[in-house]
């Protein structure tokens, strides 16, 4: 198993979505498809849902998951 990533989801999200993010790649990183024209799996996506448990919760993803799911 892999560790988790020392770089905080917020973080990479703002340099991974926006233009002038060190990871902003238009081409490589969207699809040109019209929303709810196509499916594509994207890691980035499920990403975005752990940053905003992290901002819900106030807690970091991990630590959510280990007290609300793992823990139970």
């Amino acid at each position: 198993m892999l560790p988790d990533s020392p770089v905080p989801l917020g973080d990479y999200l703002k340099e991974y979505l926006t233009p002038s993010g060190q990871l902003f790649r238009a081409e490589d990183n969207f699809h040109s498809e019209e929303p709810g024209t196509a499916y594509h799996y994207s890691n980035t996506a499920f990403g975005l849902v752990g940053y905003l448990v992290e901002r819900i919760s106030g807690m970091r993803f991990d630590q959510f998951c280990e007290q609300q799911i793992f823990d139970l």
